[in-house]
């Protein structure tokens, strides 16, 4: 499984997802909507916020937003797809994407 890592505050890099069972040119993302959800250890959700589409070959991301990436901890997260034909599907679809927001050098 892909685990993403950061300090607190970066946000300079989208988080990023393989569509584990995409079909290439399939045209299956053609109308779908994604969202980016993320939980902290506690089952608290911190966000639910839309994620993109970026290609046709079934890569998915999220841009973090501005108080997004301010806690340090570990975090389960996961995107959640809805196509055209309204049905629903989560990614990855039995595990999440282990996020860690690590502690940095203080400032003096």
């Amino acid at each position: 499984m892909t685990s993403f890592s950061m300090k607190p505050g970066d946000r300079k890099y989208a988080i990023k997802y393989q569509l584990s069972d995409y079909l290439l040119g399939s045209g299956i993302l053609t109308g779908a909507t994604v969202m980016f959800q993320m939980k902290n250890r506690a089952g608290t959700v911190v966000i639910n916020a839309a994620g993109l589409v970026l290609d046709d070959d079934g890569i998915v991301a999220y841009n973090w937003g501005p108080t997004d990436t301010l806690v340090e901890g570990f975090f389960d997260a996961e995107f959640k797809l809805t196509f055209a034909d309204t049905l629903v599907q989560h990614y990855p679809s039995c595990d999440f994407i282990p996020v860690r927001i690590c502690s940095d050098v203080p400032e003096t």
